[in-house]
This record gives structure tokens, C-alpha cells and sequence, in this order.
């Protein structure tokens, strides 16, 4: 996962867990394994894949329990809880965890069987935490290998890249279209982000 997705300002501890429609078949590095589950094959035909926060109707956080540190305490113990869960889920289900901070809660995402993932997490994280569930195309081990795939990609000319919310996002200083067409020759389209990441006006209004 790139260092940029992460968006919420929770210590060195979080950075941890950092660490670790389009048509037709996936090519490439990215391909899939549970073909013989229906929602992966439904979510497999979808571009990009469905998300869905299954616990907004079932769970209101307790705000006034969870003031300050004590807020941030809780969810970087849920997070871990989150992250050990995921780890034990099949390959081809378990995608990323992020954390929310503005809707107290930790985010997981899976390929298949949000709605299980949802109740099971929610019932170990801690009090006040919510657990929302995003399904996604394509499980992180999936992600992760199609991005090994593409660093290496002759005449992909990319100054950025990596595993965010997902998908492989691709940055690039100029060319996305080409890039786009490029990519579409080993990956699917709906695994990949190609997204114009300019360093020379970054350097610029860093200073360098």
C-alpha cells in the first residue's frame, strides 16, 4: 500500500498495518480464484467493485465514551484486531484495513461475504468502534503481485506506484492515456489506477 492512502494521523503503531465494468477475465497478474463463488463472480463483472457499508444500519458509535486519546487508543486496538482477522481469511478474500477516524471506526475490505466479515469483526473489536466492510475485485495478495508486475513493465514509465484502496495505483509524470493502454496489455483495466503524479511541481512547492 502506498504511504499516501493512509489519510488519518494515528502514530507510528498504525504505519505498521500499512506494511503489511469492464468485461470479460482478468489478465495479468491479478486473476481469480474463488470462481466458484457466486457474489465473486457478480463482483468480478463489475468495474470497479461494489462498496458497501454493512454495520451503518446496525451500530451507532458511543462518541461521548470515546473522547481524545481514549478514541484514538481504541482504534488502533481495533485496527490491530482488524489486521490479524484479515490475515486469517483465504488469499483470494482479504483485501486492505485503513482506519476512519471521523466515523470512529476501522475499515476492511474482502472480495466476498462482507456481510460475515462485518458481524464477526464487529463483535471482537473494541466498544464504540464501528467495523465497516468494503467488497472489492480483487484480494490484496492479488494487488500485490500484479504491482511486483508492473514496476517491471517495459516503457511503463512511472515515478509512483503501489497498493491503495483496491487497486495498483500507477503515477505518472505525463502520458496517462498511454500509460492506460500500456497497462491494458497484461492487467485489467478495473485492477489498475493510472493517475498523473507530477514531482516536478511537488519538488516546486517543497522548496527543492
Amino acid at each position: 500500500m502506498m504511504l499516501t492512502a493512509w489519510r488519518a494521523p494515528l502514530s507510528a503503531v498504525a504505519a505498521v498495518l500499512l506494511l503489511g465494468g469492464c468485461a470479460g477475465a482478468p489478465k495479468g497478474g491479478a486473476t481469480a480464484n474463488g470462481a466458484g463463488d457466486a457474489t465473486r463472480a457478480t463482483l468480478l463483472a463489475s468495474c470497479p467493485g461494489e462498496a458497501t457499508s454493512w454495520s451503518e444500519r446496525k451500530h451507532v458509535p458511543d462518541q461521548s465514551r470515546m473522547p481524545g486519546a481514549a478514541r484514538e487508543e481504541d482504534l488502533l486496538k481495533s485496527a490491530i484486531v482488524g489486521q490479524w482477522y484479515l490475515d486469517h481469511l483465504p488469499r483470494d478474500q482479504a483485501g486492505e484495513l485503513r482506519i476512519s477516524e471521523d466515523r470512529l471506526g476501522i475499515v476492511i475490505q474482502v472480495t466476498r461475504d462482507a456481510a460475515t466479515a462485518q458481524a464477526a469483526l464487529q463483535a471482537i473489536v473494541e466498544r464504540g468502534v464501528v467495523v465497516y466492510v468494503e467488497r472489492v475485485r480483487y484480494a490484496k495478495g492479488e494487488l500485490t503481485r500484479l504491482n511486483d508486475r508492473l514496476m517491471t513493465l517495459d516503457g511503463l514509465r512511472w515515478n509512483s506506484i503501489g497498493v491503495s484502496d483496491g487497486a495498483v495505483e500507477v503515477g505518472v509524470e505525463a502520458g496517462v492515456e498511454g500509460a492506460r493502454r500500456l497497462v491494458a496489455t497484461v492487467a485489467d483495466p478495473c485492477a489498475v489506477r493510472v493517475v498523473q503524479h507530477d514531482t516536478g511541481r511537488l519538488t516546486a512547492a517543497l522548496g527543492a
